[in-house]
């Protein structure tokens, strides 16, 4: 994403301190996809290999990790690097029907487990959400010599994917339907965006990514988060872009949707945060 475009967070030092920790934990993909269409297809080991990325506070993460990971069955076991020090798997685990990935890692000789990653992975990238505690921030990886295109992976993850993206988007115009429009412009403190501005940055972000993902040559615009906060306009823009969003899973490149995907999970993420704050249920809650 376009440097003017800033995550949502009031501590952007304190993921990247707690990087420099090496506690991880990842988590790509929760989400509960229909799987009658897949039943018969044999899944390819999407896990096994080498990722290197980034992770950090804000849409452009920028602190080098990288990942050894091995699939046995359901089990993930394997190794964290950084720059500042290693970490192992203490426990892992992944269902190749749903695409859910959860590992844990903790910092050579420490028991505890404090940064959990929550995303996607499709054809070789993952992206998604990082948190430590209350803060929140983004992470993307690169499996290391996988191929463009994998056995069976261009038609199963499209359709986790698309199931995925409906799935939280579906969630994120609940959240937004459940604040009082008189609340819109509420934000907990004056450095971090209103509500309503953050629904409006991913309806943005679904406008630029997914453009992308069809093939058309879109520049990053804050037209939405920056103009007015509506309610009603605001929710409305949201739908128009997620529209956009679902004709590209046709045939759109899947690399933007996947980044699209992590990055509407991170501000699900604030979102909740700011419907606890106000006294009301997230979605997703129960």
């Amino acid at each position: 994403m376009p440097a003017r475009s800033r995550c949502n967070d009031s501590r952007p030092g304190l993921l990247r301190a707690t990087c420099i920790t090496a506690v991880a934990s990842i988590l790509m993909f929760a989400a509960r996809v229909p799987v009658h269409a897949r039943a018969a297809q044999t899944v390819p080991d999407l896990i096994s290999g080498t990722w290197s990325g980034r992770i950090g506070p804000t849409a452009q993460p920028n602190f080098a990790v990288t990942l050894d990971l091995r699939l046995d069955g359901t089990t993930i076991r394997g190794t964290l690097s950084t720059g500042d020090g290693d970490g192992e798997v203490r426990s892992g685990r992944y269902d190749p029907e749903s695409g859910v990935l959860h590992i844990e890692i903790a910092r050579a000789g420490e028991a505890s487990v404090s940064l959990v990653l929550d995303g996607v992975a499709v054809q070789g990238i993952a992206t998604g959400r990082v948190t430590r505690g209350p803060s929140s921030g983004t992470f993307v990886l690169t499996r290391n010599g996988a191929p463009p295109t994998e056995p069976g992976v261009a038609s199963l993850d499209r359709t986790q994917l698309r199931a995925a993206f409906e799935e939280l988007n579906g969630n994120i115009a609940k959240a937004a339907g459940l604040v009082p429009a008189d609340r819109f412009a509420w934000r907990p403190v004056d450095t971090v965006r209103s509500f309503g501005q953050i629904v409006g940055h991913v309806a943005d972000a679904y406008h630029y990514y997914c453009g992308r993902a069809a093939g058309r040559p879109v520049q990053w615009s804050d037209a939405i988060a920056q103009g007015p906060i509506d309610k009603a306009a605001v929710i409305a823009q949201l739908n128009e872009a997620a529209a956009q969003c679902s004709a590209a899973f046709d045939a759109g490149n899947a690399g933007p949707l996947v980044v699209n995907y992590g990055h509407a999970n991170l501000h699900y993420g604030n979102l909740v945060t700011y419907l606890r704050l106000l006294g009301l249920i997230p979605p997703t809650t129960g």
